[in-house]
């Protein structure tokens, strides 16, 4: 199954998804490339020891931070998309008209 999203509208998803999952493309390629981009994002902190005596131990601390900051990188903070040109445009929650823009828009910043 291929799902694209979009915030902006239904043409705009299928670009989305043509362009970040295209049909060459296996399952395998896209689970590597995934667990590489994981990887990277929770590698670029090292957690060390803990306060003794915590009976969580070591490995609850681990699970719980790595939880937490798997939590915090998956929701989409950059509201953004590209268009079929290659131009960064954004819906903006907003405008009460629903209209598109130029540019980037963010969230929880």
């Amino acid at each position: 199954v291929r799902i694209g999203t979009s915030f902006i509208s239904g043409d705009q998803a299928r670009l989305n998804l043509d362009r970040e999952l295209p049909r060459n493309k296996t399952f395998t390629d896209i689970a590597q490339e995934s667990r590489a981009r994981w990887n990277s994002v929770l590698g670029v902190v090292k957690v060390q020891g803990g306060e003794q005596g915590d009976p969580r131990g070591d490995k609850g601390r681990l699970v719980t931070f790595y939880s937490s900051m798997y939590r915090a990188a998956i929701f989409p903070r950059s509201l953004a998309e590209m268009n079929s040109t290659g131009h960064t445009i954004h819906w903006s929650p907003y405008d009460d008209n629903g209209n598109v823009f130029d540019g980037e828009i963010a969230t929880d910043s």
